[in-house]
């Protein structure tokens, strides 16, 4: 028995050691909607879609009549943006603008206004910021978001953050499709700021390769356990 269980340590160690040799895994995609290079493009536009590698990503006013996407520039909404740098939590994005919103620069409650992101193949998200997400206490403005069908939808209430900044950790695996709205409260609005993904959906290399290994060991102990003629130790 502690024969066995030597074995599988020194399969487990194997295991690690090489997990650990290979090359980590890349940090994740940053799609940042407050950078004007090249989100910019999708003001005054009901569609507008950009290639990053070879991944198209497509974002999609709905609504009634014909709805327009602003990216807003204005100093003043920049400098919003920027605020967050301090905040808590801070974050990063550019802040060339407030990222992308509809109409009047946001993603207004109401139950009409949508923003559609969709990719040309399914990816890992990782995470959704929003900014422009405020709360003066007795408003808390919520933020609506779907992944792939729209039938279900997660809601984010304001932390009073800094520019309004939130960072939801919402994520999935083999996402083709996000579906932003704002909760109908009469006073909930927000901009979409960044999304962080992992191009292709699939497991880091050194966690495929430490399991295989465990799989490996377990086959060779069970092989070992079956043979003929091997008897317990007395």
């Amino acid at each position: 028995m502690f024969q066995t269980f030597r074995k599988f340590l020194i399969l487990l160690g194997a295991g690690l050691v090489c997990g650990l040799a290979l090359p980590a895994a890349a940090a994740p995609v940053l799609i940042d909607l407050t950078d004007p290079q090249p989100w910019s493009g999708a003001n005054g536009k009901t569609s507008f879609s950009t290639v990053i590698g070879d991944l198209t990503v497509t974002l999609t006013a709905h609504g009634s009549g014909t709805p327009k996407m602003t990216f807003n520039s204005a100093s003043g909404e920049a400098s919003g943006c920027a605020s967050g740098h301090n905040g808590s939590p801070a974050h990063d994005l550019v802040c060339g603008g407030d990222g992308i919103g509809i109409g009047d620069d946001e993603i207004t409650e109401g139950g009409t206004e949508q923003i559609h992101v969709t990719f040309s193949r399914p990816i890992h998200l990782v995470n959704i910021e929003l900014l422009d997400l405020f709360n003066n206490n007795t408003e808390i403005e919520k933020a609506l978001i779907s992944l792939d069908n729209g039938a279900t939808f997660s809601m984010f209430l304001s932390n009073d953050n800094l520019g309004g900044y939130y960072s939801t950790q919402l994520g999935g695996y083999a996402v083709s499709r996000i579906i932003f709205k704002a909760y109908n409260d009469a006073v909930s609005d927000y901009a979409v700021a960044r999304l962080a993904i992992y191009m292709n959906d699939v497991p880091e290399p050194g966690a495929t390769a430490l399991f295989l290994f465990g799989l490996a060991g377990l086959k060779v102990m069970r092989r070992r356990k079956d043979a003929p003629g091997q008897r317990p130790a007395a």
